[in-house]
């Protein structure tokens, strides 16, 4: 399950700003051999803020600068070894 807010905003033609927010939710299909029980369900947070820029000096600048975080939580690993075809 995934939520998400998108908002964007402009101050004048030329320049645009945003902020995206999204978290997640996925249940985990993986079981811990250790005890028979699923493992607990992933999560992640994000969060991106930009800005778009179109049109500056004459029309001859456009582009956008942006930056995102991601936060996961229990996220199952497996320690595969392509060299070994085991786990670590």
């Amino acid at each position: 399950m995934i939520s998400e807010l998108f908002l964007d905003t402009k101050p004048n033609p030329t320049v645009s700003a945003f902020v995206n927010l999204a978290d997640a939710y996925e249940p985990s299909t993986a079981v811990n051999p250790d005890t028979g029980d699923f493992f607990t369900p992933q999560t992640s947070d994000a969060i991106q803020v930009g800005v778009k820029f179109v049109d500056l000096y004459d029309g001859r600048l456009s582009g956008s600068i942006a930056t995102f975080n991601i936060q996961k939580e229990n996220l199952v690993r497996n320690d595969f070894n392509p060299l070994t075809f085991m786990t670590d």
